[in-house]
């Protein structure tokens, strides 16, 4: 089975809509962390996002409020603001043996530099991987509808992620945009694609 290089909005729009409806873990504690982190070390694809509050004045600035990580079969969602930048997340981005698939994950890692420095390692970025591919559609939206055969919601992107507690649709949706990071990394790799 091969990829259709492109797909158009009116096809996504027919694809059934789709999130994530596996656990989802709130990372709030060093216990929870240390826990967390465990089970990610042994992994060896995790899907990476992160989400701001959106800024509607020109010039304002908010630091990454969310940061999710999904494995095979959990999404750990962590809180820098509550618990800060852990030596241990520092220790996953720069863990060469442990690849890290993000969608347009550049400036993500910026921000989350301002945290804490890090040099990732084994860190893949989906559209650079996909337009190198020739798919001509890029971003989790259309790469979603291409290797998963879902429409994902964008719904909550806008919304303030700086909310404590997150609600149940801001947590499905950053739930969703780690977990296809990885899903779709694992097609690309089962279809023998280049990476």
């Amino acid at each position: 089975m091969s990829f259709s290089k492109k797909i158009s909005k009116e096809e996504i729009q027919n694809l059934p809509l789709f999130s994530y409806n596996g656990l989802i873990v709130n990372v709030d504690n060093k216990h929870q962390f240390e826990d967390a982190f465990k089970k990610m070390n042994a992994e060896s694809i995790i899907g990476i996002d992160s989400e701001t509050k959106p800024t509607f004045v020109k010039g304002q600035y908010h630091h990454t409020a969310l940061i999710q990580l999904a494995t095979a079969d959990c999404v750990y969602l962590i809180k820098p603001q509550k618990t800060g930048f852990p030596d241990l997340l520092v220790d996953l981005l720069e863990n060469k043996n442990i690849m890290k698939v993000g969608i347009a994950i550049a400036q993500d890692l910026t921000d989350m530099r301002k945290f804490k420095p890090f040099k990732e390692q084994s860190m893949c970025d989906l559209n650079n991987i996909c337009t190198k591919l020739g798919f001509e559609n890029i971003g989790a939206k259309n790469l979603s509808a291409i290797f998963l055969g879902h429409r994902i919601s964008k719904s909550q992107q806008t919304s303030n992620w700086e909310n404590d507690p997150l609600t149940l649709p801001q947590m499905l949706y950053a739930s969703t945009d780690a977990w296809i990071c990885r899903e779709i990394m694992l097609k690309l790799k089962a279809h023998n694609y280049p990476i």
